[in-house]
């Protein structure tokens, strides 16, 4: 799994995991809207989910929306075609990969957004929160990530979305830990996360 704001992929195929710990206690609000988004079911959780990173989100210029399950796919696929997303998000699995996203709001009550230029209504990446489930290091991380087209590298989309994730994360996940993945050499993506802590 890569996330990338852009870079190259290391050549042995290495991931570089940056893990955030959970604060051991958080403000009275953030107790209160987690354990809310816990008794109401996933449908309480989106709707949290959803607000808080509506507060957050588009000071970039970029307008985050659901994915939709034609048209998406093949826009996902022409942002992984570059030799920098080859191996860790093949073109060919696109249509799984939305089909997912959409499963994932249905189950969890959070996932990926799809983000699209409010101008021309360009699919231009993905991003947000997602669970993962085959994950060998932990059982069924959440990690925050993001996948731009290159015209978007650069424009601070990939650290507001990130900052966004996180604070949702903070505020309605019940997770002790957040990943962030990406490749040794993706020196972009790495100085995202490291803004993000």
């Amino acid at each position: 799994h890569q996330r990338d704001e852009g870079g190259q992929a290391a050549d042995d195929g290495r991931l570089e995991i940056r893990q955030r710990q959970r604060r051991p206690l958080g403000r009275p609000d953030q107790l209160h809207l987690a354990a809310q988004g816990a008794h109401h079911g996933t449908h309480r959780r989106e709707e949290l989910v959803d607000g808080c990173v509506r507060r957050r989100f588009g000071t970039t210029g970029a307008r985050r929306r659901s994915f939709r399950r034609s048209g998406d796919a093949e826009a996902l696929g022409e942002i992984y075609a570059p030799p920098e997303y080859l191996g860790r998000n093949p073109a060919r699995d696109t249509g799984a990969h939305v089909a997912r996203f959409a499963r994932e709001w249905e189950q969890t009550g959070f996932s990926l957004w799809a983000v699209e230029d409010p101008e021309s209504g360009r699919f231009v990446g993905r991003i947000g929160l997602l669970r993962h489930h085959d994950w060998p290091e932990s059982e069924s991380p959440v990690e925050v990530g993001w996948v731009l087209h290159r015209d978007w590298w650069g424009r601070g989309l990939a650290t507001e979305a990130g900052r966004a994730g996180l604070e949702c994360w903070h505020e309605h996940l019940n997770d002790r830990q957040l990943i962030s993945i990406t490749t040794p050499a993706n020196r972009r993506s790495r100085a995202v996360m490291g803004r993000l802590g």
